[in-house]
């Protein structure tokens, strides 16, 4: 019975493999950059009241297309209500944003600026404010132009993000804030971004079962059925 039950609960793990393999695509959208100007009162990035300025960063979106509201255009899409996960990485702290209440994902080919190379833009946010003793703000905004493709679900090799107008990094489309106020035990954290090189790769899944946990998947079907007849013949 132990030896059924071990191979039942094998071949339930194998299922629910192949039920992840099978499911739709994540990508990661990944920005890098440093901290222009910021400060930390959480102590979420370090000791609390540290200043971030000049401090490296990375930001991540993570999101799933099947599950969004996808606009497309002869240079680009636009997709809201994407991002699953967004997370800033600063210092030895990190900050997960969620899945925000709201969110946007645009990617063009044509550019905001003249002769410049297309853009990308990721904005997640979360706005709750019930009273002055209790709220919950926060947000995380980054953008820039990239020489990238303008499809969401297609990766992008890690791409330098430029100013059209002086070909430097791109030092005015980020943003982050963390504003918290519980009745009276209120922390903020905020930090203006210079983002400075953009990339896209779908996130890593679950594969297809190998053959041998396809042959774990049959023993234990095997097992079970035969301890179900067993308890029929006793019967």
């Amino acid at each position: 019975m132990k030896l059924a039950a071990a191979f039942g609960a094998v071949a339930a793990a194998g299922v629910l493999t192949f039920a992840s393999a099978a499911g739709a695509a994540e990508w990661i959208a990944t920005y890098k950059g440093v901290v222009n100007g910021g400060y930390d009162a959480t102590g979420v990035f370090g000791a609390a009241g540290s200043d971030l300025s000049g401090k490296a960063f990375t930001a991540t979106f993570r999101y799933d297309l099947t599950f969004a509201s996808v606009t497309g255009s002869p240079t680009g899409e636009m997709a809201d209500f994407a991002v699953l996960e967004a997370m800033i990485y600063i210092g030895d702290g990190s900050y997960d944003f969620g899945s925000g209440f709201d969110n946007h994902i645009q990617t063009s080919t044509d550019s905001l600026y003249p002769n410049g190379p297309g853009y990308v833009y990721h904005a997640v946010s979360t706005d709750f404010f019930a009273s002055p003793l209790f709220y919950f703000l926060e947000s995380l905004t980054l953008a820039g132009g990239a020489a990238a493709p303008a499809f969401l679900g297609q990766a992008v090799a890690e791409t330098a993000i430029v100013n059209p107008g002086d070909g430097g990094p791109a030092d005015y489309v980020g943003f982050f804030s963390i504003d918290s106020n519980f009745l009276g035990s209120g922390a903020n954290a905020y930090g203006d971004l210079r983002p400075e090189s953009y990339s896209v790769a779908e996130a890593p899944t679950a594969g297809v079962p190998e053959p041998t946990t396809w042959a774990l998947m049959i023993l234990g079907f095997g097992a079970a059925g035969a301890s179900l007849r067993r308890r029929t013949v006793r019967a």
